[in-house]
């Protein structure tokens, strides 16, 4: 799907009927898979998370937070929600953090399984431009869902420039950090490390689009919102056509990047058509830059001659002759 011209079309959705409809196709295979109980492994597990106070601008402080026992510990707080202080952000916008408990099994509705008591928690940036600030209910929502799955939603460095500067000229804007990553409940090789393979592969099982999803419409409606648009990019498009599917009534509108499942056919039909596509692709670059056939040539000879270790990438792993073509 090509981007939009203006995000602010609402009811307008990138998605045709169609690919609507085929989304069911998605979720109902999604969701063969039994979602398993949380044991007491997985209780405690749900409630670790370590965070520096930069990465999670905005947060509200830990000394604050609530459970799910109603206390009031905020200007916003309510059971299991609470809303930090706003913050500046360069470019002429501001920032605060949301806290929100879910369960870490949502219940199923006509599949029997009833929400977990276990609770982890999710957390979302909310960016404004600091001219919007106190016209927040006029302004309509849009949540961005991260590509992925297992990274957090970028932080903000500045309000102008990119999607998000032209989002914010007609959204409040909401960063989400899905279940088990950034600053929501973890998932990492030190949170899973006291559970067994069979403990861990359950865990797991609550951590997919469908989870996700819920997540969103719990979120949703602790905000107090009646709908809201999505931006979903590469796997944030495959959650929105989960949204689509289970909850379309509560979508304004849908702008997905990059992440339109192939819900009618297979990964290995998807493959092939990616290949041919991409051959022919790089026909057509070398035609119109044919200088740049032998750099590359140049540069995948260097790797190659390169001793194992030697090209280091910043966020692990090596690059290799064959990672960089």
């Amino acid at each position: 799907h090509s981007e939009s011209e203006s995000l602010g079309q609402q009811g307008t959705s990138c998605l045709t009927a169609a690919a609507a409809a085929a989304a069911a196709v998605l979720v109902a295979a999604h969701t063969a898979l039994p979602r398993r109980r949380p044991g007491a492994s997985a209780a405690r597990l749900a409630g670790t998370t370590q965070l520096s106070a930069s990465y999670c601008q905005g947060m509200p402080a830990p000394s604050s937070r609530s459970s799910r026992s109603g206390v009031h510990l905020g200007r916003h707080a309510m059971p299991g929600f609470e809303t930090g202080d706003w913050e500046p952000l360069p470019g002429g916008g501001m920032c605060r953090g949301h806290v929100l408990e879910v369960p870490l099994g949502h219940a199923i509705s006509g599949g029997g399984a009833e929400a977990s008591t276990t609770t982890i928690r999710i957390f979302a940036r909310e960016v404004v431009l600091t001219r919007n600030r106190e016209k927040l209910r006029d302004l309509p929502a849009l949540l961005f869902l991260q590509g992925g799955p297992g990274f957090p939603a970028a932080r903000p460095l500045n309000a102008k420039g990119g999607w998000l500067g032209r989002a914010l000229e007609e959204y409040r804007v909401f960063l989400l950090d899905q279940r088990g990553t950034g600053c929501s409940t973890p998932i990492t090789a030190q949170t899973l490390r006291n559970l067994g393979p069979q403990e861990q592969a359950d865990y797991l099982t609550n951590f997919r689009a469908d989870s996700i999803v819920h997540d969103c419409e719990e979120l949703r409606a602790a905000l107090g919102l009646k709908k809201w648009s999505l931006l979903g990019q590469s796997f944030g498009g495959f959650c929105s056509l989960t949204y689509l599917s289970l909850f379309p009534e509560r979508l304004s509108s849908v702008f997905i990047t990059g992440g339109l499942a192939p819900v009618m056919q297979s990964a290995d039909e998807v493959y092939r058509a990616t290949f041919r596509r991409v051959a022919e692709r790089n026909r057509r670059y070398y035609q119109r830059y044919p200088g740049d056939a032998a750099r590359v040539r140049a540069i995948v000879e260097h790797l190659e001659g390169l001793p194992a270790g030697a090209a280091s990438l910043p966020g692990g792993g090596q690059l290799t002759a064959r990672r960089f073509l």
